[in-house]
């Protein structure tokens, strides 16, 4: 029987590896592996007996000589030249010149060139693109108060009321049923009116004149109102309301009357679609609450955000990663009581309609409604313009009766007395004359004065109505007289305290993955971390090696790259 001589190899090894396999060693080959464990400090025995994989060395030296180290390499030099690597999990003391030491494979270490990544469900790993936007998984983060980094405006309205025209942005719209007035004989008409009354796309029935609001041309709105009471038409005026200048495309007005030559009166151009008001565009900050973070993922949301208000109550938040580049606004308009304006987002990511406004319609902003107004009427002329002609009708009616009615009662006192007429006897006392008839003379006398008296108290209560207030007595709301017509940008973030530890964690741990992916343990500089949920490795390799292979997997590992680095966090770690 031949008889193998002795030829093992086993290095006793400092190694800064340890057992929990929570952080490995990744080489490039096998030599740069071998190289780089052999240059540790450590103690060899050669000519050794055969070594049993996960078995016990049997060390010639006392333990107190060896203790310090925790690892090992070792290859049976007569049954191949593949080195084992294992760690020390015990030493024993046999004698003074022996020791027992128990060894198992770092299974790593032993066969990381021997097994091929299938896909698995990665649960977490560092990403090989951080580009922005690219990573926004949640991760159920603690991210405390949120701070806002900077607040940023768009006004829709900036000059709001002035001495001149020209130094506002704000126009007293006047909506009315007619634009034709006749006064004293006069009639007043536009003669530039929109073909159809077609405003931002919406047809109406009523027309819309404006007057810039301001000082110069205060005078215009009570001569307007005045117009139309002494033309008997204060109904006509339905309604007086606010509205940004920019939302409609204004003319002056040219018209006869009080029209003819009136500087100051405005008339909307007929538009098929919303007016565009002006457009506003983001630009997303280098730094969190003033922390400059290493990983992009702090740059979207929960962690940086935008939060956009109309100053009325209505709030949205927008993410930056949502947008494709720098977020762009447009704000559009629509000529009715109040104003409709809308804050809409042009470049959005989170629709598949084919164009930015309407991929963006869902995410609006609505601004608050500005005030409508109050006004006043004059009872007294409104009435006297409604019913001066019938006034006078009635009046002239009156006297007539009370002579038709004289004479019917002279006629019947003739007959009474005989005679046709007062002419042919020649004789008819004044006495019996007032005689004559009282039921009939006398009746219509009362009837005509009480008719004269009727109307000179209907005209007497006329002038005593004091004028009436029309339209919204509310005059304004509080969004508007604080010059808060905008919409407000806040670039919201975590505090820099959070920002730092989540970056942090980011920087050990990577990104929450969650896809069915072939694990990715290399692409950084220095470290990759991976954790898997059923972790798929193909091997031809001892099955419990391979299932401590996809148990470190599964638990969660950082594979470093460079021994010289190794668990050094503070090394840079950007993307190869």
């Amino acid at each position: 029987m031949a008889v193998i001589a002795p030829n093992s190899e086993i290095y006793l090894i400092k190694c800064p590896i340890e057992l929990d396999n929570l952080n490995q060693l990744s080489f490039a080959n096998a030599t740069a592996q071998h190289n780089y464990f052999n240059g540790l400090p450590k103690l060899s025995l050669t000519n050794a007996t055969f070594q049993r994989k996960d078995g016990t060395i049997r060390w010639p030296g006392s333990m107190e000589d060896i203790i310090e180290y925790n690892y090992c390499m070792y290859r049976n030099k007569n049954h191949g030249n593949k080195w084992f690597y294992a760690f020390i999990d015990n030493m024993e003391y046999v004698s003074d010149n022996m020791t027992s030491i128990k060894i198992s494979t770092d299974c790593w270490q032993t066969w990381q060139f021997d097994i091929t990544f299938k896909a698995s469900y990665v649960e977490r790993e560092h990403t090989n693109d951080d580009s922005f936007g690219t990573n926004t998984i949640p991760e159920g983060l603690d991210t405390g108060e949120y701070v806002c980094n900077e607040a940023l405006s768009k006004p829709y309205i900036e000059k709001y009321f002035s001495t001149q025209s020209s130094q506002i942005d704000v126009v007293i719209c006047i909506q009315l049923t007619t634009t034709t007035l006749t006064v004293g004989g006069t009639t007043s008409q536009i003669t530039n009116l929109p073909a159809y009354n077609v405003f931002n796309g919406v047809a109406q029935g009523t027309y819309i004149v404006g007057i810039p609001y301001c000082t110069e041309y205060a005078g215009l709105l009570q001569t307007l109102v005045g117009a139309y009471d002494s033309a008997g038409k204060k109904d006509a005026i339905l309604s007086m309301f606010l509205a940004p200048s920019t939302i409609a495309v204004w003319r002056p007005v040219t018209g006869t009357g009080i029209w003819a030559g009136a500087s100051g009166y405005f008339v909307p151009q007929a538009t098929a679609e919303a007016k565009d008001m002006g457009s506003y565009t983001l630009t997303r900050n280098t730094t969190i609450d003033g922390y400059t973070p290493k990983n992009n993922k702090l740059f979207v949301a929960p962690y940086n955000y935008i939060h956009a208000s109309n100053n009325a109550g209505q709030d949205v938040e927008y993410y930056w990663e949502n947008f494709i580049g720098n977020p762009l606004f447009y704000i559009y308009g629509c000529l009715d009581q109040g104003g409709n304006v809308k804050l809409i987002p042009a470049n959005s990511k989170k629709s598949t309609e084919s164009s930015w406004f309407d991929s963006g319609w869902n995410e609006s902003l609505t601004a608050a409604k500005l005030p409508m107004l109050s006004w006043t009427s004059d009872y007294y002329l409104n009435w006297q313009a409604q019913n001066g002609k019938n006034i006078a009708i009635q009046t002239g009616l009156s006297a007539l009766g009370f002579a038709v009615g004289a004479g019917q009662g002279i006629d019947a006192a003739k007959h009474a007395h005989g005679v046709d007429t007062a002419v042919e006897r020649g004789y008819f006392p004044w006495e019996e004359k007032m005689n004559v008839n009282p039921g009939g003379l006398l009746a219509n006398v009362i009837n005509f004065a009480s008719s004269v008296a009727n109307t000179q108290n209907a005209i007497r209560n006329a002038k005593m109505v004091p004028p009436q207030a029309m339209g919204n007595t509310q005059l304004g709301n509080l969004q508007f007289s604080m010059r808060k017509c905008a919409f407000n940008f806040y670039k919201m973030s975590v505090r820099a305290e959070y920002a730092r530890q989540i970056d942090n964690y980011f920087s050990m741990f990577g990104y929450k993955t969650n896809l069915m992916k072939v694990p990715n343990i290399t692409g950084r500089t220095n470290w990759n971390y991976v954790k898997t949920i059923g972790c798929n490795i193909i091997a031809d390799i001892p099955q419990g090696d391979l299932q401590q292979l996809k148990a470190m997997f599964n638990n969660g590992v950082t594979i470093w790259h460079n021994a010289s680095t190794y668990l050094d966090y503070s090394q840079n770690n950007a993307i190869v």
